[in-house]
């Protein structure tokens, strides 16, 4: 039986086991924003989750410390925040 080796791990065979989750983390955030913006049918919010997948993507491979990495997933989480909020009392551009 051969080992998973997920993106993380083949990109950044570096990356210790403190970092390495919240690098997950990110990583998969950036693939439901994706999915949440191709999905959206509000603008406003399609935008914020395409910044988020943005954001979440730039720094899931970035050498930066656990900090910087809590800070991204603070951030993109309050994005997340941000575009659900706008879902919720926007209406839709999309008929």
């Amino acid at each position: 039986m051969t080992a998973h080796i997920d993106s993380v791990a083949a990109l950044m065979p570096w990356s210790g086991p403190e970092d390495r989750p919240l690098r997950m983390r990110l990583h998969r955030a950036g693939i439901v924003a994706v999915a949440r913006a191709t999905r959206s049918k509000y603008g406003n919010a399609r935008q914020i989750f395409w910044l988020a997948a943005q954001m979440a993507q730039a720094r899931t491979f970035a050498r930066v410390d656990v900090d910087h990495l809590q800070d991204g997933i603070a951030a993109v989480s309050y994005l997340f925040l941000a575009a659900n909020i706008i879902e919720r009392t926007e209406l839709t551009d999309v008929d």
